[in-house]
């Protein structure tokens, strides 16, 4: 079982070569802008989509996208009917770590229980969850195991 398991991520990176995703353990790690566009708005874009927004109308229209692939909730705002959107249009409800890893200790521990009410909304409503870094740095990467870890916190 643990062979047919395939790890991805997401990054704000460019540089990322096949020797770093293989070190860490992911099978691809994806680039902002590159293999996958963030928006913040329902105006189409060329590709897949991600969309990151706090806003629920932007958020909902942007999920009936066949190019949208999931959500991004920004600052981990808990947004009920876009969770459910994201359920019932089998988007990913995506989590990431760099909202937890490197913050204070006050930050960080606000933004892991909204990110456990997040995961608990989205099994609630059926919606697929990923974790990602969204690393900015490489030092803010993580391996699959690191991932795996936080996930077994949440």
């Amino acid at each position: 079982m643990g062979d047919s398991l395939k790890y991805y991520d997401l990054s704000y990176l460019s540089n990322i070569d096949e020797g770093l995703e293989k070190r860490l353990g992911y099978k691809k790690i994806f680039v902002i802008g590159k293999d996958v566009h963030l928006v913040n708005s329902q105006k189409p874009v060329e590709g897949k989509t991600i969309v990151k927004s706090k806003d629920p109308k932007n958020i909902a229209s942007a999920l009936k996208d066949n190019n949208t692939i999931g959500v991004l909730f920004d600052d981990n705002v808990l947004l009920k009917k876009a969770i459910e959107a994201a359920g019932d249009n089998d988007k990913l409800v995506i989590l990431s770590l760099s909202d937890v890893v490197g913050k204070g200790p006050l930050q960080a521990s606000r933004n892991m229980g909204r990110i456990r009410t997040i995961i608990s909304f989205a099994k609630r409503f059926n919606a697929d969850i990923s974790i990602v870094t969204l690393a900015a740095r490489k030092a803010d990467l993580t391996s699959t195991m690191q991932a795996t870890a936080f996930s077994e916190l949440l």
